[in-house]
């Protein structure tokens, strides 16, 4: 971590913050700066936030410490000097007052080295006791305080820190206030590290300044000892008191020797670095652990993706196999289709011609033998006769080949419509090209037509709908039932259409609707186009745009067509 080169300017407080915005930057002193920095390192999400303030605190340490070097020198010249000062000019009531806060580099030195044979103790974490303060003012919410528990309700704490204790009091940082009230006091905690040990020391220094420390409290005696207000640190007579005060400081802390600073530094330093060394060592046990879940997640990703594309892969392979074949199979029933019929015409006109002169050989024939007429040409004729008639069992014997070849083709192109249902199932739609249930009845008027007219029903509508359906899908099944006429169109054509008389025909058009009707209507007439043998629903390809059965030639180029849109979005989506 880069150093802030803050150390190598000369430092002069109060001042600002230097990685802080403008409009949140404010004074602080060496104090208030060095927990500035610790708080933001620790709370800021910004990483780069942190790093500064982390280096503005390495720098600040390394000033702390140079200053206490310089100090313990200057001590260790003129240590014999100043203590032989201090006995001369100060009763022994003052000198305790002054040992226990003098001057912020020197007070607490004075105190270790007057006390070297007997060591002074404070409470810990650090307390400072706060005496006489006026709360007359904090009651307005409420004068139920309960000695014993001193407890606060929310608003009054609210009240209190909208005091002028706490404007005194905000830079030296007190992590929590307790007030004793049926005594007059409050006692600030200011927590257990180093830093706390500087705010108490110099809320005490604050006091001893003013004149109003613990000695000077002892010392006073009347009026002025209950009105004004004086503070000082907790320590082993506070912590041995048999009142509120002892009982919540021994409740609350324990007695622990003043630390001399230099100890309390490196022990804070060390302290820190094993606390950070531990959290680094956890957070890259952590690390460690998260790229292995990554490494794996990958290489799951990357198996289930090699096993998506692998799959894909083969339904495309097997549906261009699929198409493949039903392009070949079509390509040979259409030429072996065309070639019959050729054939079957040209055969067809010989045996026409060949009919006609057998015919008029025939008659030739019968005319000479009514006239008894005998001549040399009649050996030609009945020749030519003979030849006709094996010329013609020869085209009869080759039109039921060609008929045989024309079933075969029939058959292969019935083959090639099955394998385009199978397909037509997957890539089938109802827009274009897709499988359509001929001679099934369509349920959307039926369902609307029992709506109005069974809502009330005990069994529901669905039901009665269902029912009435399965009864006339059984009624289209009955081979009996053919409710057809032949009708005599244009130009002497007959045709069969639907007997519009039939009694089952004209019960359903009266009691259900011209729409349920026409149901039955159209799948009557599917059947006998579709499946007049079996009479039952069958599934066929399917023209939804023209309304009609789909030809092979179409269910062809419909598969081609979706099959290059699929490849061009899979290209797109690739890209």
């Amino acid at each position: 971590m880069k150093r802030s080169s803050y150390a190598e300017i000369s430092v002069k407080f109060p001042q600002k913050c230097p990685f802080c915005p403008n409009q949140s930057r404010r004074m602080f002193d060496e104090i208030g700066l060095f927990q500035h920095a610790i708080a933001v390192s620790r709370c800021n999400p910004n990483v780069l936030v942190v790093n500064s303030h982390i280096a503005l605190l390495n720098d600040l340490r390394a000033v702390m410490n140079k200053n206490l070097q310089t100090q313990n020198a200057f001590q260790s010249r003129s240590n014999s000097k100043s203590d032989s000062v201090e006995r001369k000019n100060q009763t022994p009531h003052s000198q305790g007052t002054h040992n226990i806060m003098g001057e912020p580099s020197t007070g607490i030195k004075h105190l270790r080295q007057s006390n070297q044979s007997n060591e002074v103790k404070v409470v810990w974490p650090w307390m400072g006791i706060l005496m006489n303060v006026d709360h007359k003012e904090l009651f307005g919410c409420g004068n139920n305080v309960n000695a014993k528990e001193n407890d606060l309700n929310a608003n009054c704490i609210d009240k209190f820190w909208n005091l002028d204790l706490k404007s005194h009091f905000s830079h030296l940082n007190p992590r929590s206030i307790h007030p004793l009230w049926n005594r007059g006091l409050l006692i600030l905690d200011f927590g257990g590290d180093l830093l706390g040990l500087l705010d108490a020391e110099n809320f005490a220094k604050t006091f001893i300044q003013r004149g109003k420390g613990k000695a000077n409290f002892n010392a006073v005696e009347g009026p002025a000892r209950k009105e004004e207000m004086f503070g000082w640190i907790a320590d082993e007579d506070d912590y041995k008191l048999c009142n509120d005060v002892g009982e919540f400081l021994r409740k609350r802390g324990t007695l622990r020797v003043l630390p001399h600073p230099s100890h309390s530094w490196s022990e804070q330093h060390d302290h820190i670095f094993r606390l950070l060394q531990t959290r680094i060592q956890e957070k890259n046990g952590k690390l460690i652990e998260l790229l292995n879940q990554v490494f794996d997640l990958e290489r799951r990703v990357w198996h289930a993706e090699n096993e998506r594309v692998l799959a894909e892969s083969n339904t495309l392979l097997k549906e261009l196999k699929n198409k493949q074949v039903l392009h070949t199979i079509y390509e040979n029933a259409e030429k072996i289709m065309k070639k019959s019929k050729d054939d079957l015409l040209e055969e067809k006109d010989k045996l026409n011609s060949l009919q006609t002169e057998l015919n008029d050989l025939k008659k030739k024939s019968s005319i000479l033998e009514e006239k008894g007429v005998q001549d040399s040409s009649d050996d030609t004729i009945i020749q030519q006769l003979i030849d006709a008639v094996e010329e013609k069992e020869g085209l009869q014997h080759m039109v039921e080949k060609l008929i045989y070849k024309e079933r075969e083709a029939n058959d292969r192109i019935q083959n090639a419509l099955k394998v385009s249902v199978e397909v037509l199932k997957i890539k089938g739609n109802h827009e274009s090209i897709g499988l359509k249930q001929v001679g099934a009845l369509n349920d959307k008027p039926w369902l609307m037509a029992c709506q109005i007219l069974f809502k009330d029903h005990e069994d529901g509508w669905q039901v009665r709908c269902k029912e009435l359906m399965s009864r006339w899908e059984n009624e289209l099944r009955d081979p009996s039932w053919y409710p057809f006429k032949v009708m005599k169109i244009d130009d002497g054509k007959h045709e069969e259409v639907i007997d519009a008389q039939d009694k089952r025909l004209c019960e359903l058009r009266t009691e259900y609707g011209s729409a349920v009707y026409m149901t039955v209507v159209d799948a009557l007439y599917e059947l006998r186009e579709f499946n007049p043998s079996g009479r039952y629903p069958i599934q066929i390809p399917w023209n939804y745009e023209q309304g009609r059965a789909a030809q092979l030639d179409e269910i062809i180029s419909y598969l081609a067509a979706n099959d290059n849109l699929g490849k061009k979005r899979k290209s797109s989506s690739e890209v």
